[in-house]
């Protein structure tokens, strides 16, 4: 067997947050282990070894950002609707939160609707938490149906049925803060 090599790297943290930044920087790791002097049959089980290990590392960091999608790909923007309900699950988690309402249409028939909001990070840096969602509490939202045609919604409005802003840090300003980005 060779002797084992030792390869760091460092990058920013911006490069980090892009993962197509970060991935060169595992290409140019890769090259330099690769390269070393090393007896045929140990070079070619130690590319093997780098390719196994550069696939991994590449999903691990590339699927996460293939697996967020943009809001017009799920949501209709020319289907908008406006449901009052009452809330009967939460889940707040990333990449959006997820909150449930049982909606009485016409007829009497309850129908359950999951609405998507904002992130987690960006409501709680606001100062609003999963405790202003209240299992049992009647809300109204103001938003575009899914795609599909499926009882799912894009939230851009929240609110309380005395009109106020179920997601306000502050003044309401017309716009509840837990809305999709871009709304």
């Amino acid at each position: 067997m060779g002797q084992p090599v030792g390869v760091s790297f460092s990058c920013s943290k911006d490069e980090l947050d892009d993962p197509s930044l970060y991935a060169g920087h595992v290409l140019r790791l890769l090259a330099t282990c690769c390269t070393n002097a090393r007896p045929a049959q140990e070079q070619e089980g130690h590319l093997m070894k780098q390719i196994v290990l550069f696939s991994t590392l590449s999903q691990m960091f590339l699927l996460p950002v293939m697996a967020h999608h943009s809001f017009n790909a799920e949501f209709d923007r020319d289907t908008p609707v406006l449901l009052t309900g009452v809330l009967t699950g939460v889940e707040w988690q990333n990449p959006h939160i997820w909150y449930y309402i049982d909606v009485t249409d016409e007829e009497g028939n309850v129908e359950n609707w999951g609405i998507s909001g904002g992130s987690p990070g960006m409501l709680m840096r606001r100062g609003i938490y999963k405790s202003v969602l209240e299992i049992g509490m009647t809300i109204s939202v103001e938003g575009f149906r899914a795609r599909d045609g499926s009882n799912n919604a894009g939230g851009r409005r929240v609110t309380h049925p005395d009109g106020s802003d179920v997601f306000t840090a502050g003044p309401a300003a017309g716009r509840s803060i837990g809305a999709m980005p871009g709304l």
